[in-house]
């Protein structure tokens, strides 16, 4: 069930509900892609390795949890029932 207050502006915005969606899609693609080069990062050079570790999450955590927020947003303005 769709939140009231998403649903009146849903109503109010069709068409950026509508882009919402497509952007989306578009989001997950890059994100499936990012995640499996950065498994394969991760499973080549950070094993055993803290220092590298803590540089790559210094380097791409924040980016990463971004990016899920955008999805995220996108996602809930999107929503269909």
């Amino acid at each position: 069930m769709i939140p009231p207050a998403i649903k009146a502006w849903q109503e109010a915005n069709p068409e950026v509900a509508k882009e919402c969606r497509r952007a989306d899609q578009i989001l997950e693609e890059a994100q499936t892609e990012l995640v499996r080069r950065l498994t394969d990062r991760i499973s080549n050079e950070l094993v055993d390795n803290e220092f590298m570790l803590d540089e790559f999450l210094d380097t791409w955590g924040r980016r990463l949890g971004a990016f899920n927020e955008i999805r995220r947003v996108l996602l809930t303005l999107g929503i269909q029932e």
